[in-house]
């Protein structure tokens, strides 16, 4: 609960925040899409990212999670800008 009152939700406004001002109206949606689907993608990962498991079982978390965590997070930052960029342009030029 701790967590959720002192990280989670300042977090998650200045995000909101941030967004209001820094993103255009027209990709906002987009924008926050992403946002959404990083943190569902962080929330789901944390128990495996956080080391959480027997040490002296190496086949319990056989993967590098930390670092595959990173590479999701990346591909979907890089097909949010993607969706994002498409829509400005499409919205740009009237043919949406």
């Amino acid at each position: 609960m701790l967590l959720h009152d002192l990280v989670l939700v300042p977090g998650v406004a200045a995000a909101g925040w941030l967004v209001t001002r820094l993103v255009p109206l027209a990709v906002r949606p987009v924008v926050r899409g992403g946002l959404v689907v990083a943190a569902l993608t962080t929330a789901v990962a944390l128990p495996v990212v956080s080391g959480r498991g027997d040490p002296g079982n190496p086949s319990s978390t056989p993967l590098d999670y930390p670092r595959n965590l990173a590479l999701v997070l990346l591909a979907v930052a890089l097909g949010t800008a993607a969706l994002a960029l498409r829509r400005h342009r499409r919205l740009r030029t009237g043919a949406g």
